[in-house]
């Protein structure tokens, strides 16, 4: 990387290291130090890197970077209203930092711990750090979130608990965000034999841009069920560069739904690695563009061990001058056998210049498997317009009508209704103006 592209994350991080001063632990300054060094060294990814051929990156080096206050912003969340339910646990951070007066944890059930990454570290540092040197292969954006870490939602669930109300980690930006860089981190860790549903929602109705670098690191232990789902519907400015990585032990069961409705350019990395036998994992999501925007969505789930499942569907909506970009990878390891896996991508083109890159993959070297993909990319078929047109609907509502019920058919995959309830708001929205 070029030095004047370093400019102005160097400044950052020089910033952000003297934060603190010396009230965390040492093997967290460590641990940010290491990053950025590692971070630097490999520099962000360019379209020459396999993984980055369709979505350019390089521009975010070039910009300054304001850091998240130290202090909690004022923010009236009345707008954000229709996202929330006050049955849910709810941890609120306001560009980038954590509201604990205006999040909802003052009664967990019993076996549940919630709160910010700082108000974790004196009871579970041990954990964090465990979660921070977990992954290995970690690519520039990764890295990046790693050096800027200063704070995060960390969710702890014992063994043998049944988690009632779902959990909501809610993201705000405003217009107080503007330039801003912000390093959201999610630790979540499900104890044996336990079941939670956690929504992460990063929502913003500001027009200024940013850019957030996101991670949600999930640890599902032996026979454990977790329902996951990340909702993107930032600002139209907005960069959004999002990680998700999940590692399931035996007969455990998991369910992810990553939905990307905002900002102008978007990337979402998913990684499920299945390390042991008799797992089950759902990775759905559905994407939806509009003029300019350009959305990348990349799976990754890797079958490690015999007799297990998964199973993935992502659909996209695509309008006007936009572009989008899956690419969906499966493994299956020699000793993976028994291994059942499903993939399929589909797009929907509302006009003539959007565009999509759509590649599945499959890398097998076990022979006892049912490992199946497919791809589709099509238009609205004209006699269902017409149909709907010939019983006095406008030809643009039949579009929309047709359009929604596309997008919406995936939701139908959403086993938790609160959050069902939640995703069908915000399309909802995206349909209210994207096809006028």
């Amino acid at each position: 990387m070029a030095a004047s592209e370093m400019i102005g994350f160097e400044a950052a991080f020089e910033t952000a290291q003297k934060r603190f001063n010396g009230d965390r632990p040492s093997w967290w300054h460590d641990a940010r130090r290491r990053a950025f060094d590692d971070f630097r060294q490999r520099g962000l990814p360019t379209r020459r890197d396999e993984e980055w051929k369709y979505t350019n990156v390089r521009q975010l080096g070039d910009v300054s970077y304001r850091l998240p206050e130290s202090a909690t912003p004022t923010s009236n969340l009345d707008a954000y209203a229709a996202y929330r339910d006050d049955a849910d646990l709810e941890l609120i951070f306001i560009d980038g930092v954590f509201d604990a007066a205006q999040s909802r944890l003052a009664d967990l059930p019993a076996g549940v711990w919630a709160g910010s990454v700082e108000q974790a570290l004196p009871g579970h540092g041990d954990v964090i750090q465990q979660f921070l040197s977990a992954w290995d292969g970690a690519d520039a954006f990764a890295y990046l979130n790693g050096a800027f870490l200063e704070t995060g939602a960390f969710i702890d669930v014992d063994p043998n608990t049944v988690v009632p109300v779902m959990i909501h980690v809610l993201h705000v930006i405003t217009d107080a965000g503007k330039a801003s860089m912000t390093s959201p981190r999610t630790f979540v860790r499900v104890g044996r034999s336990s079941e939670v549903r956690i929504l992460e929602s990063f929502v913003s109705h500001s027009g200024e841009a940013c850019f957030i670098n996101q991670i949600s690191d999930m640890d599902v232990a032996e026979n454990a069920h977790l329902e996951h789902c990340m909702v993107q519907a930032q600002g139209l400015e907005a960069t959004h560069i999002g990680t998700t990585r999940v590692r399931q032990a035996a007969h455990s069961h998991v369910a992810t739904f990553a939905c990307a409705l905002g900002a102008k350019l978007a990337r979402h990395n998913l990684r499920v690695e299945l390390n042991g036998e008799g797992t089950h994992t759902n990775l759905d999501g559905l994407y939806a563009t509009k003029d300019g925007q350009h959305v990348d969505n990349h799976t990754s789930i890797d079958h490690r061990h015999p007799n297990s499942t998964s199973n993935q569907l992502y659909k996209g909506v695509l309008n006007g001058k936009s572009r989008a970009v899956f690419n969906g990878k499966i493994f299956v390891r020699d000793i993976a056998q028994k291994t059942n896996a499903y993939q399929l991508n589909r797009n929907l083109m509302l006009g003539p210049e959007c565009k999509v890159d759509t590649k599945p993959q499959l890398e097998i070297f076990a022979d006892d498997v049912k490992c199946t993909h497919g791809a589709a990319i099509g238009q609205l078929d004209d006699e269902e317009i017409f149909y709907l047109e010939s019983r006095g609907i406008s030809r643009e509502h039949a579009v929309r009508l047709l359009s929604h019920g596309f997008a919406r058919d995936v939701f139908e995959r959403v086993q938790d209704e609160g959050i069902r309830a939640r995703l069908e708001q915000h399309l909802a929205e995206y349909f209210g103006d994207a096809l006028a």
